[in-house]
């Protein structure tokens, strides 16, 4: 369940056998968006002992969730997504961080066995750590992610990083796609007015590999997955491996259902 859009699959053997996806009605508040996972989960038609794995935007304690970004999901606050998923659908219910849940697989997909960041640059900006093989879960939640470090003016990154926080410098070039479309094209005006907010990106990348030292960072997302993203990040962090998500949009599906495993067995 993302700010844009909410996707549904069945996971079998490690791959997505079917998959739905409808816009979220983050507008309209959870009780909307609860009800069209349960319409997505219709559609799929899973058996009956088939657990439910769900990936969401916020923060995640104890099965439930609280948006930190109440302008995306307007009304999330606390909101007992485990338990009320549980009693609608009569399965066993996983709730993790939307961010989270695509590093995992990610992770898996990198093959890289000790410290991983993978980073989503969408409508937001969202991230997940594997330290020493293992995903980092901070308590109550409180990892929100590289979105919510600092960037310009003091100001969350995701304020002026995001495809959302891009729409400003973006306009008169006709959208963020367009922006990037010119940058990619070697349009030297685009080009710099991308440069300052995707080298605070790369800025904050470089503190999490001091800190870590990380073997390798992924990136995904409509912004993060960009051709110009890439080249400004690689230009500006030479020694770091950096990835392009193999997964794309069903990150986070898969790495919910091999999350859910995991906890399941252990």
């Amino acid at each position: 369940m993302g700010g844009t859009t909410t996707r549904a699959a069945l996971v079998e053997g490690g791959r997505l056998t079917r998959r739905l996806e409808a816009p979220t009605p983050a507008s309209a508040g959870p009780g909307r968006v609860l009800g069209q996972v349960l319409a997505l989960l219709g559609g799929l038609d899973a058996p009956a002992q088939v657990p439910l794995a769900v990936a969401c935007t916020g923060r995640v304690h104890q099965g439930h969730v609280t948006a930190v970004n109440q302008g995306t999901m307007p009304g999330w606050t606390a909101v007992p997504v485990q338990a009320t998923l549980e009693r609608d659908t009569g399965r066993s219910v996983t709730v993790i961080n939307d961010a989270k849940a695509a590093t995992v697989a990610e992770w898996h997909a990198a093959g890289t066995p000790g410290n991983f960041m993978f980073v989503t640059v969408s409508t937001g900006i969202g991230s997940g750590l594997v330290v020493q093989g293992r995903l980092l879960n901070a308590a109550d939640g409180q990892d929100v992610g590289l979105g919510f470090t600092r960037g310009q003016g003091g100001q969350p990154l995701e304020a002026t990083v995001s495809g959302r926080g891009l729409e400003a410098v973006a306009a008169e070039a006709g959208g963020v796609r367009a922006l990037f479309d010119a940058a990619e094209r070697g349009d030297a005006a685009a080009q710099a007015l991308l440069s300052g907010p995707l080298h605070l990106l790369a800025d904050r990348v470089h503190d999490a590999h001091c800190l870590l030292g990380l073997d390798a960072v992924t990136l995904g997302g409509s912004v993060g997955l960009r051709n110009w993203t890439h080249a400004v990040l690689q230009d500006a962090l030479p020694a770091l491996p950096l990835h392009r998500a193999a997964h794309g949009p069903d990150a986070g599906l898969l790495g919910a259902a091999l999350y859910a495993a995991q906890e399941q067995t252990t």
